[in-house]
């Protein structure tokens, strides 16, 4: 299994954006963070199947870490995910698919113990300083005192069983966690579409990569 980041731009069909001009995409994220552009899960169901997303390769460069371009997104789709066969990490746009506030993780003994002692995240791909990205968005706390990465805890596991472990006595109490997470996923490339000039677009050079893209679920057919 794959934990590279997806990082190309997701938008949808959603019907005549244009008017007169027939089905076109439409974007519904355009936050950009750590390379990868935030998008949105749709949910028909079941949970987690995009029927059909599409790739906008404009020749843009997100983040410096990808030039949207259909030469680089065919070498990324081959290299990295082996047209499908290997899976990547994709976050959705909405909290409530890709956030988690207030998690109960354990409880800390405190009294001048609890050095080394463990607490486990409940998501498996954490948005931490893992898979490439340079900022966390993991916040431990403790009684609702926020804890400092290294100095009052490590992180790892991210990936299988993210771990926290204490590096200095915890006061006594339940311990918490806030944190964005990725969804394992396998996209499937479908078919690639270029608007032609008298469309209306002002870059006729834009091309559409449609895609499938399928939660991994343990235990599932794509696990």
């Amino acid at each position: 299994m794959g934990t590279a980041i997806f990082p190309y731009r997701v938008w949808y069909p959603r019907g005549a954006d244009l008017a007169g001009h027939g089905p076109t995409p439409r974007m519904l994220g355009a936050v950009t963070e750590s390379g990868i552009d935030i998008v949105r899960l749709l949910d028909p169901a079941p949970p987690f199947v995009i029927p059909e997303a599409v790739i906008v390769l404009d020749g843009t460069t997100d983040d410096a870490l990808q030039a949207h371009t259909y030469a680089s997104y065919r070498t990324w789709m081959g290299t990295t995910t082996s047209w499908g066969a290997t899976s990547c990490l994709f976050k959705a746009l909405y909290a409530v698919d890709r956030e988690v506030s207030g998690e109960s993780i354990g409880t800390a003994t405190g009294g001048g113990g609890g050095v080394g002692e463990t607490f486990t995240l409940a998501k498996k791909f954490v948005h931490h300083t893992d898979f490439g990205e340079s900022v966390s968005t993991l916040v431990v706390k403790v009684v609702g005192v926020v804890q400092t990465l290294t100095t009052d805890y490590t992180v790892s596991g991210n990936g299988t069983a993210p771990t926290i472990t204490a590096t200095a006595t915890m006061d006594a109490g339940v311990v918490t966690a806030d944190y964005e997470f990725y969804h394992q996923v396998r996209i499937r490339h479908l078919d690639v579409r270029q608007p032609k000039r008298d469309k209306g677009l002002a870059n006729p050079g834009i091309v559409f990569a449609s895609v499938s893209i399928r939660e991994v679920v343990p235990g599932g057919h794509l696990a």
